[in-house]
């Protein structure tokens, strides 16, 4: 184990002298690649500590930055591997508890996506979960959590009425009525949770909205009565 480290560390030592010695961005972007990829999934592994876990995470970081960067002077080739490899920078500053620094690059790639002419809303929702997870479990914050919440509503939305029946979700859902209630009962969870969230700010009056679309869609779809404390709440 030990010689096999220090075989590593000479890989790292030859592909540091190699960039100097590269003679377009794209090379460049490789050997990042490539050194990245050793720091993350091979010196990890021998990592003794907490703290050397991370600073092989950092240095893993650092070459996707920089991957990153030459990535983005080639926008055409690379435009599939950009959000991706954003999303895997963001996921590393997780895994080390920088979650400020995650929350930035989860923004980028969120934005970077909603540009696209067909936004994935499978990755947007995804992505946008991960940003949730983070304000509400992490950073405690309410008002973040309110916002995120917002744009993973439009989007669930979005994704009910846009995407076509034969691509939106597992393969044995064949009755087309059956799907249509099982999107409407989503867009219908995601108003409940948005109430929810508006109510955590004082905000009785934007709660009780989505509370009030939440109950039409299950008067309307017979979900019976799944939401009785909500319920109780509108008739006060």
């Amino acid at each position: 184990m030990h010689l096999e480290k220090e075989h590593l560390e000479l890989a790292i030592i030859c592909y540091q002298i190699a960039i100097e010695y590269t003679s377009t961005d794209y090379e460049r972007m490789k050997i990042y690649e490539l050194l990245s990829w050793i720091y993350l999934s091979e010196m990890r592994s021998f990592a003794v500590d907490r703290y050397k876990q991370v600073e092989y995470i950092r240095m893993a970081i650092k070459y996707q930055k920089l991957q990153l960067e030459n990535s983005l002077l080639y926008h055409f080739t690379e435009i599939l591997r950009i959000p991706k490899l954003m999303q895997w920078i963001a996921k590393n500053y997780e895994s080390i508890d920088e979650y400020d620094d995650a929350l930035i690059i989860y923004d980028r790639t969120l934005k970077m996506f909603e540009d696209q002419l067909h936004p994935p809303f499978d990755t947007i929702l995804n992505i946008l979960k991960k940003i949730l997870n983070i304000y509400k479990e992490q950073k405690h914050d309410l008002h973040s959590v309110l916002k995120y919440k917002i744009i993973q509503h439009k989007y669930i939305v979005r994704d009910a009425y846009e995407t076509p029946f034969e691509e939106y979700n597992i393969n044995y859902i064949v009755d087309q009525r059956f799907e249509l209630r099982l999107r409407q009962e989503t867009i219908f969870k995601s108003h409940i949770e948005l109430a929810h969230r508006f109510l955590d700010v004082n905000d009785y009056y934007m709660g009780n909205e989505h509370l009030s679309e939440a109950l039409e869609l299950a008067d309307k779809n017979n979900f019976g009565n799944p939401c009785p404390k909500e319920a109780e709440f509108l008739k006060e």
